[in-house]
């Protein structure tokens, strides 16, 4: 698991550091949703609860966090407005998935 270096915080998150760390530390956090992107996925993005985010299910998935918000809902609402910039940005949405992983570029291990 990876983090986008210009990740996506849902207006409610009042500290992401310590969100970000807790997730690296595999910790789950209620009420924390994480907007991801898996590069060999069929799926654009994926919104994971972070009690789910750590199971076996997905170990196999090499997920860079894109965005991070407190309910679904809001995940939601920020995965259209990504889409919303994106299609703005370029005029269509020829591949969408290439542009996020371009635009949300991953965060070094070191910071």
């Amino acid at each position: 698991m990876e983090f986008a270096k210009n990740m996506c915080i849902g207006q409610d998150i009042k500290n992401p550091k310590d969100i970000v760390k807790q997730l690296k530390n595999k910790q789950s956090i209620s009420n924390i949703y994480c907007i991801c992107i898996d590069e060999k996925s069929n799926s654009v993005m994926e919104i994971i609860h972070s009690h789910e985010i750590h199971k076996q299910l997905y170990n196999n998935k090499n997920y860079i966090i894109i965005g991070i918000s407190n309910s679904k809902g809001e995940a939601k609402k920020m995965v259209c407005d990504i889409i919303l910039e994106s299609y703005k940005k370029d005029n269509g949405l020829k591949d969408l998935k290439s542009m996020l992983l371009q635009s949300f570029y991953k965060v070094g291990e070191g910071e």
